[in-house]
């Protein structure tokens, strides 16, 4: 979560992914202190999924 506490004017979450769920719903959290919205989380099974819905990489 470092580049949303340091860049925030130059980038937005717009998904987490992680193996683990505790940890996962602990980022979702520690990203909506930044002032950022909550970013949806996925289990890693789901990587595909969390990649068409997000489209990380659209302006």
């Amino acid at each position: 979560m470092a580049v949303q506490r340091l860049f925030p004017e130059h980038c937005e979450m717009v998904g987490l992914c992680d193996l683990n769920p505790g940890r996962l719903e602990l980022a979702r959290q520690r990203s909506a202190l930044f002032g950022a919205a909550m970013p949806p989380g996925y289990a890693v099974a789901d990587f595909d999924r969390m990649l068409r819905e997000t489209r990380p990489d659209d302006p």
